[in-house]
């Protein structure tokens, strides 16, 4: 394809035309016989140690482990919240991973690469064991070439007796043998609209768009079998961008449910959003009357992630869209905003209304590239939360600085209210500058970070922000890790990354740690491991370490690599004291206005 096709087909998207339809195929045959959807392979593999490196308060650990299967690339020219090529030569990466850990068990959703026709993939969830010194033996992978074509979000309850995974079914599968249709429980009777989707709530159907299974286990491992299979969504398709969550709640009864879809009724109209809904474990399954919001804001959805506070039963959602608040504040009028909104546990009112706000501009400098977005987001129980964004911040600054940044937030939006911050930002028409508005801001703590790699060579563009628990505390950690890479490249591809410990107010404690022959992917969020407070992820690349350029989508099989790295970074010692670095500035100072 060449770029000016390119430009057009990116050009078309922003104007919530095509969204790059995702029919993709596979056997039409849903008789999975007595062995299930999936096939499972026992591998007991401890793997190879890369790296031992410590600190005098970090000590990391980095293994390879053979995988069966080839691991596949995300799709060239999605969307990412730090750029699409821009000024940077379009690179390429691993697909998603995703994790979720109860007691020493890691689980790992990864996605390959069909080795029969490597214009596909589908799903795969591997099991790790992991000691209190960081050490991984991978002891199963469960592949669902037959019924996945990705597997997503995973989650699990804190001793593995509850585990489940998403699961986006072939667009002609049907219905799975066995499985309960609860999205069809949805549909409004006697519908007769002639756009199927109109049939139900908003993002929950699409005919062009592939369906979305819980996947369930009670037996304490995820095996080719599942115990219940629940269809819950049927858009699931577009751009592979966004993210599918997944997260049970501390009574164990309710999934909540996070998800990038599309609504539109043809190829030619369709839009990136999301969903938001819960569902209850009950016999048969339920939707549960706690919210159905559609999407997080205006514009389409680029990144979105959740947390669960179990001290107040509240979700917590973090997403980042094509559009701010204030657009004409930018000189090409186009901006990017970072939404936040929160939903309260599971009662027996109806559906609440959906609130959020927005906590973040940032400026979408060109069609090629971004300029920061959302990381993550975490939950301090009765603290509240903790988010995660990278960015340049407002508009006006030349040049503009980047960095990442936190922003505690309290239990609700409306609590949100006392820290609001009126100021004044540009009008813009037609590209010159004609005055003031009035506008609301937040006061974000941008982090002054150490200087990249000099030698390396590459443009200081901080970027991939992850941040976790860093003991076994959980929700009441006093200790947190954050990670960054202070040299992104365009889609998740880096050669340099660093992390730091973090006090739960957000301040840098002791000396950062660049990883050496290590890092993650911008969709991978770390996990902490229960029993050691380990921080851990998994990554893949090509070469001896991250940051070369990936096989592109549909490139023969054996192209790919079939190395997985896990990498584990474990607490040393006491909390170290407080680092040396500037005090942060306001905004204000940080960001003048012209």
């Amino acid at each position: 394809m060449s770029k000016k096709s390119i430009f057009l087909l990116y050009v078309a998207w922003v104007a919530c035309t095509s969204c790059n339809s995702t029919k993709e195929g596979g056997t039409d045959s849903t008789d999975f016989g007595t062995e299930g959807p999936g096939v499972d392979t026992s591998l007991n593999d401890p793997g190879t140690v890369t790296v031992n490196e410590s600190s005098s308060n970090i000590a990391q650990l980095t293994q390879s482990h053979e995988m069966p299967l080839p691991i596949a690339p995300t799709q060239r020219w999605t969307v990412r919240t730090n750029g699409l090529c821009g000024g940077h030569s379009c690179r390429n990466g691993p697909r998603h991973m995703y994790s979720a850990a109860f007691n020493d068990t890691l689980l790992v959703s990864w996605m390959a690469v069909s080795e029969v026709d490597p214009t596909k993939q589908y799903g795969n969830v591997a099991t790790f064991r992991v000691d209190d010194q960081g050490h991984f033996t991978l002891l199963r992978n469960v592949s669902f070439e037959k019924s996945c074509q990705a597997t997503y979000g995973i989650s699990t309850n804190s001793d593995g007796s509850i585990i489940a995974v998403l699961c986006q079914a072939k667009l002609e599968a049907g219905l799975f043998p066995g499985a309960i249709n609860l999205l069809d429980t949805r549909r409004t009777p006697n519908c007769t609209e002639d756009w199927e989707g109109r049939c139900y709530p908003i993002g929950h159907f699409s005919g062009i768009d592939s369906p979305l299974y819980i996947f369930e286990y009670t037996g304490g491992a995820v095996t080719g079998k599942p115990d219940r299979m629940v269809l819950i969504n049927h858009s699931i398709g577009g751009w592979k961008m966004g993210h599918h969550e997944l997260m049970l709640n501390q009574a164990q009864d309710t999934y909540f449910v996070h998800l990038k879809v599309t609504a539109g009724p043809s190829e030619d109209n369709r839009h990136e959003g999301l969903v938001h809904f819960a569902v209850r474990r009950t016999g048969n399954f339920e939707y549960v009357a706690v919210t159905d919001g559609w999407s997080c804001g205006g514009g389409h959805v680029l990144a979105n992630r959740m947390a669960y506070n179990s001290h107040h039963d509240t979700w917590s959602m973090l997403c980042t869209l094509d559009l701010c608040r204030y657009p004409n504040q930018y000189e090409n009028g186009r901006c990017d905003g970072i939404s936040w909104y929160t939903v309260p546990g599971v009662t027996k009112t109806p559906a609440v209304t959906f609130t959020g706000d927005n906590l973040l501009d940032l400026e979408h400098i060109s069609d090629w590239e971004h300029s920061g977005g959302s990381g993550t987001l975490l939950s301090l129980g009765v603290d509240g939360w903790l988010a995660l964004a990278a960015g340049p911040g407002y508009a006006a600054a030349t040049p503009k600085p980047s960095t990442i940044g936190l922003l505690h937030l309290p239990l609700s939006v409306p609590e949100l209210e006392p820290s609001r911050i009126a100021t004044k930002v540009p009008v813009y028409e037609n590209g010159s500058l004609t005055g003031q508005q009035d506008a609301i801001r937040y006061q974000w703590d941008w982090l002054y970070l150490p200087e990249p790699d000099e030698s390396l060579g590459l443009e200081k563009r901080a970027g991939m922000a992850n941040m976790a628990y860093f003991d076994t505390k959980g929700e009441d950690s006093e200790r947190l890790l954050i990670g960054w890479s202070p040299t992104m490249e365009f889609q998740g591809i880096a050669k340099e990354y660093v992390v730091s410990e973090m006090d739960r107010n957000g301040k840098l404690r002791g000396e950062a740690l660049r990883l050496p022959k290590s890092g993650w992917g911008e969709d991978n969020l770390w996990t902490t491991m229960p029993n050691s407070g380990c921080v851990v992820f998994p990554f893949a690349w090509v070469g001896d370490s991250p940051g070369s350029d990936y096989p592109i989508e549909g490139d023969d099989a054996t192209k790919f690599p079939t190395t997985i790295y896990m990498t584990s970074l474990c607490p040393r010692g006491d909390q170290p004291p407080l680092a040396d670095t500037p005090l942060p500035q306001t905004d204000e100072e940080r960001w003048p206005t012209p």
